[in-house]
């Protein structure tokens, strides 16, 4: 087997590795209510940014109780190679913080595409604002 194959091979275990890794993940924190017993509902608007700050879409999501408390958003290059962004820790901290909102920005660190993996990471952004509604039973 010649060097590029070995490195093509790896990746592939690595991806499927990473896979589990997320789905242990998501077993482990259950649902938002499991979670987050307090919650009714989040909101989240997402802007995403190209590396140049170009704003390429938006998108609105809506998150119940019956969702994942693993909250991960897809980058939105389509040539993006094991990108996106997870809102998880964010969620958490507005919960613990009790906080109705906040907002920030992630950039993505996956490669820009197949042929630069491993060289060029994609750096697209999201910004983003999440917005929490709380059951006050």
């Amino acid at each position: 087997m010649d060097r590029r194959r070995r490195r093509v091979s790896q990746q592939s275990k690595n991806a499927k590795h990473a896979q589990w890794l997320k789905l242990d993940r998501r077993k482990e924190l259950g649902s938002i209510a499991d979670r987050y017993p307090s919650i009714k509902a989040i909101e989240m608007k997402l802007s995403f940014l190209d590396p140049n700050d170009i704003l390429k879409d938006k998108e609105h999501r809506r998150l119940t109780p019956e969702s994942s408390a693993v909250v991960e958003v897809n980058c939105n290059s389509h040539e993006c190679v094991g990108g996106g962004f997870d809102l998880t820790s964010e969620i958490k901290r507005i919960v613990e913080e009790s906080r109705a909102e906040a907002s920030g920005s992630k950039v993505c660190e996956g490669w820009q595409d197949r042929e630069r993996i491993g060289k060029h990471r994609c750096h697209c952004h999201l910004d983003y604002r999440i917005e929490c509604t709380y059951d006050l039973k």
